[in-house]
């Protein structure tokens, strides 16, 4: 389970900083990190239409010089691109398989690894609260649990996205459509994740939250925040210590 969490971790840590160098004009940073993102979780391709306008709307650039600097800072990333492509198949003989598709639980499942019967299904698994029973709340062990307990952000997040798409920002109209796109996909999967309560994948869309809190006009957290954010901690701190006790 490791190896997946460390790949989650590291794509959360590249599609941030992405976001970031994108919203400073630094598009080869940006954009390099944004291939090394997808090379940890496929779906960070996703993030791509965020980033191109992100640089384009900071680096004041015309439309047609931007195109020019946009084949420039794409360079490293097809790079990147391409060996992860050669590699996938050398390994597996299809440059778009990661190795997904061979793991017991896909081989085995008679809709595959992505079907929209599983939809449905997995659709409670983002609302879904911890069971209260006499030794206190039992937590999910697999297909997760309420995505807005664990990871509070998401609530800040969507009401910074009605301020900023209210405001006629395209950025946040666009991260929210790939938000949502990249949501249903992870819904059509065979499985939410195990070995977390929380929706462990939905940890792969938190980056476009992110990005329209950060640049919500918020001056200071105030007392719902402080107090999400508290429960947030609360909540992950204590998995880690149930889990290895």
């Amino acid at each position: 389970d490791w190896v997946w969490f460390i790949a989650q971790n590291l794509c959360f840590t590249l599609s941030v900083a992405a976001i970031y160098y994108a919203s400073c004009a630094k598009g080869g940073i940006a954009f390099t990190l944004w291939a090394c993102a997808v090379g940890c979780r496929p779906f960070s391709v996703l993030y791509f239409p965020l980033l191109v306008i992100l640089c384009y709307k900071n680096s004041k650039l015309k439309k047609g010089n931007f195109v020019l600097k946009l084949i420039k800072w794409g360079i490293v990333p097809f790079i990147i691109g391409m060996s992860y492509m050669t590699l996938n198949f050398l390994r597996f003989g299809n440059p778009f398989e990661f190795g997904h598709n061979y793991l017991p639980e896909f081989i085995e499942a008679e809709n595959g690894q992505f079907s929209l019967s599983y939809f449905f299904a997995n659709l409670p698994c983002l609302v879904k609260l911890p069971v209260l029973t006499e030794k206190g709340f039992e937590f999910p062990a697999f297909n997760g649990m309420n995505m807005f307990a664990a990871s509070p952000l998401f609530i800040f997040g969507a009401v910074a996205f009605v301020k900023r798409i209210i405001r006629g920002d395209m950025a946040s109209a666009v991260a929210l459509l790939c938000l949502c796109i990249e949501l249903f996909f992870i819904l059509c999967h065979k499985t939410m994740g195990g070995s977390h309560y929380g929706n462990r994948y939905t940890v792969d869309v938190l980056p476009f939250a992110i990005y329209a809190v950060a640049t919500n006009s918020v001056k200071k957290p105030n007392a719902l925040w402080t107090a999400l954010a508290i429960t947030g901690f609360g909540l992950n701190f204590g998995w880690i210590i149930r889990y290895f006790s």
